[in-house]
């Protein structure tokens, strides 16, 4: 996407908080030549990367990113309009900010998408009227000449959106949710299985089912709130009972309301409820395990929960199936036991024929002082301790520029030709696998304890 926004070019925020970590004030020559770097390193310039580990050890540069509001610019408060240039249009937007933003702290940010017919306008000024900005919420309401969320172009005009505001205020990516009503619903359906990782919450609402409906699989825990009006003609209530069901297969964290008597429009009066259950959600954590399944009719996102993921150009039009799973060696510590990991342990399995794979850990999901274990496809790809790196930061950084997704720990996955696999074949490992875990659960209540398991 092309976002010409005017303040800040890529790479602009991470170099100014890299000036926090010098004492004295940095000089407008090295100002400018450490701004360079940083762009030339997010386009993959190793001179640009030698550059930035010879200022800052990797865990200094994501401190720098993460912490400080001088990487942050003077932003305006209040109700803010403007244009947003992505999917080769000016797009609306609207967003209110709260009286007493300030830098000093991260705030969390609520996007809603309008429906068919509507405007940022009457999003942000007629259905938004209370709940959330007065409450301490960025509110973000993006337009589409005709609320096309789900296609690519929508797709596009809301990452640029999210993307804007990110680098002009201090976001809080942990608290971050979306949601919308009608075609704002089915946008929140394509948020919600396209990039998971990204929400604190979604609340679609008397919304269009997503298709395929296989990708509400997508959701994993991700905390959802679907509401419908009952007697709604237009929309009506079962494309959100099927997504009910589809979401409960898979453990999502479900609040389901259809509104008696109420029809398709209903968000002025009910928005406040839907305020209320936004601002009673925890915080976003990254999933130790997840299972994705791209789209066939675009290319997938290049992050893909702690992966990035490169695909053959241009895209294969097949869809495709990612799967992670992360067991901490810590695991030992709080809870021994026969089936805990010795090292730090990560499955990944990937069909089709990717170009890369990079890991990028978090470290909540793992023990960064123990050794790692890595496999691909069922072939171990690495042992040993990982180090941290200036790359992994800039890898982390350069898809949103999202603080709470920085990380100074990545590996480098090069696939081999015996590493493919299809999509059926990934389909039916999954299955079984799914069939074999339902099996194990009777059986380990039944001895009292946990279902067996490997260890090491």
């Amino acid at each position: 996407m092309n976002v010409h926004c005017g303040w800040f070019a890529p790479g602009a925020l991470l170099a100014i908080a890299l000036l926090t970590l010098n004492a004295a004030p940095a000089a407008a020559e090295d100002e400018r030549s450490l701004r360079e770097e940083i762009a030339r390193a997010e386009q993959g310039d190793e001179a640009a990367l030698q550059a930035l580990r010879d200022r800052a050890a990797p865990e200094q540069l994501v401190s720098a990113l993460r912490e400080g509001p001088e990487a942050w610019p003077d932003s305006p408060v209040g109700r803010v309009e403007g244009h947003i240039q992505a999917a080769g249009r000016a797009n609306p937007f609207i967003l209110r900010v709260p009286e007493d933003y300030t830098p000093e702290r991260a705030w969390p940010l609520h996007i809603s998408l309008h429906g068919g017919g509507r405007s940022p306008e009457v999003n942000c000024d007629q259905h938004w009227r209370e709940g959330l900005v007065d409450r301490g919420l960025i509110l973000l309401c993006p337009g589409d000449v005709r609320g096309n969320w789900w296609t690519w172009w929508g797709e596009e005009t809301l990452m640029a959106a999210l993307r804007y505001v990110r680098e002009r205020y201090r976001v809080d990516g942990d608290r971050t949710s979306i949601g919308g009503a009608s075609l704002g619903g089915q946008g929140t359906w394509m948020a919600a299985t396209r990039y998971p990782w990204l929400w604190r919450a979604a609340t679609p609402r008397c919304a269009v089912l997503l298709r395929p409906e296989r990708l509400l699989r997508n959701v994993g825990a991700l905390p959802l709130y679907i509401v419908h009006g009952a007697e709604d003609v237009l929309v009506p209530p079962a494309a959100s009972r099927r997504a009910r069901s589809q979401v409960e297969a898979v453990g999502a964290r479900l609040r389901y309301e259809e509104l008696p008597d109420i029809g398709h429009s209903f968000m002025a009066v009910h928005n406040p409820a839907v305020a209320d259950w936004l601002l009673s959600q925890p915080p976003r954590t990254p999933q130790a395990a997840f299972a994705y399944e791209t789209m066939g009719d675009r290319p997938p996102p290049d992050r893909i929960h702690w992966l990035r993921v490169g695909w053959p150009t241009p895209w294969q039009g097949r869809a495709q199936m990612v799967r992670g799973h992360v067991r901490s060696a810590a695991e030992c510590d709080w809870s021994p036991s026969e089936s805990c990991p010795e090292v730090n342990e990560v499955e990944l399995e990937v069909t089709g024929a990717p170009t890369r794979v990079t890991l990028l850990l978090p470290e909540p999901l793992w023990e960064p002082t123990r050794p790692l274990r890595v496999t691909y496809n069922g072939r171990v790809v690495f042992t040993g301790v990982l180090e941290p790196s200036a790359r992994a930061v800039v890898q982390s950084w350069r898809d949103l520029h999202d603080p709470t997704l920085l990380t100074p720990w990545s590996l480098e996955i090069e696939p081999q030709p015996g590493d493919a696999r299809t999509w059926e074949k990934g389909v039916r490992e999954r299955e079984a696998r799914e069939s074999f875990q339902r099996r194990q659960r009777p059986e380990a209540a039944r001895r009292g304890g946990r279902a067996p398991g490997r260890r090491g």
